[in-house]
């Protein structure tokens, strides 16, 4: 799966669990998975994507704070529609305040400059 450069599985019902590996997808460049039954909190495996543009895992069920993702090439992100809680990371500080909407026990505002 190393030439893998878009993962695309929309509002498929995938319900990934915690042990779904993302490392053998290091050439990954988009990853959508909005829109399915996914719980818990955001993978920290997700750290193993250096090449990640797009991140999409909007409308999910994911709770427990937002981790720090040093994702350098990221530039769309969408994590509204969860149940994701505070601080949101500095790094997220580019992102429109859309990207993290309806995730009701996010604080309000921008995120803080880093």
């Amino acid at each position: 799966m190393e030439r893998k450069t878009t993962f695309c599985w929309k509002n498929s019902s995938l319900g990934i669990g915690k042990n779904w590996h993302l490392s053998s997808l290091s050439r990954l460049y988009r990853l959508d998975l909005s829109f399915n039954l996914l719980s818990g909190q955001i993978l920290l495996s997700l750290n193993h994507l250096p090449h990640l543009l797009t991140l999409c895992l909007n409308s999910n069920n994911l709770s427990g704070p937002i981790p720090v993702l040093p994702l350098p090439n990221l530039q769309d992100l969408n994590l509204s529609s969860n149940s994701l809680t505070g601080p949101i990371p500095p790094s997220f500080s580019s992102f429109p305040p859309a990207s993290l909407s309806t995730n009701p026990t996010l604080p309000t505002g921008s995120p803080p400059p880093h």
